[in-house]
């Protein structure tokens, strides 16, 4: 008898190992199918087609892949180089194959850092992203405060209190437009 109980918790133990297995194949399909998708959304800085990115372009020469475009380096990126600064005198532009400045400054590029088209939403600038806007960096910008009534909540929306706002307002319209002009009656015999 005691065999057939070691003998259950084995297949229990075996059930749950194919369980955990199971759900590990799965994660690990799901991984696969988000990475997929990811790069199947994915625009080509190279030549401007989706599907891919610049690393596994079909269309790239290897001319100015890995490299620093500040100080020419192989060793590095531009991301880590000692001597930063405004200008790429390595870099390659993607749009017209020339040397010294990036894609997204480019002349001849009207999408700038934009390749699904667009721009910043502030602006509408596509020399740079949203996040580097100039006016969204303003400091003086004027803070707007709400103020709470009596009979409010902490965490009544704005605009319900708006709404109720110009609710009141219409019932005292109503109100005060009947004592201004009573209604004619027609009275038929």
């Amino acid at each position: 008898m005691r065999t057939g109980v070691s003998g259950s918790n084995e297949t229990e133990n075996a059930k749950r190992q194919r369980s955990e297995n199971a759900k590990k194949k799965r994660a690990e399909k799901r991984r696969e199918n988000r990475q997929a998708e990811k790069e199947k959304n994915s625009v080509c800085f190279q030549c401007r087609q989706k599907g891919h990115s610049v690393k596994n372009c079909p269309n790239a020469d290897s001319t100015g892949t890995g490299i620093c475009y500040h100080c020419g380096s192989e060793e590095h990126t531009t991301k880590q180089c000692a001597k930063p600064g405004s200008t790429f005198p390595y870099a390659t532009c993607y749009v017209c194959k020339e040397r010294g400045h990036l894609a997204s400054m480019c002349q001849k590029n009207e999408k700038g850092l934009y390749p699904n088209g667009g721009g910043c939403k502030y602006c509408g600038s596509t020399k740079h992203l949203v996040k580097d806007c100039k006016p969204t960096k303003n400091n003086n910008a004027e803070a707007t405060v709400g103020v709470l009534e009596q009979n409010q909540g902490g965490d009544d929306d704005d605009v319900f209190v708006a709404l109720r706002r110009q609710q009141e307002d219409k019932e005292k319209n109503k109100a005060t437009a009947g004592a201004r002009k009573p209604k004619k009656v027609v009275v038929s015999f």
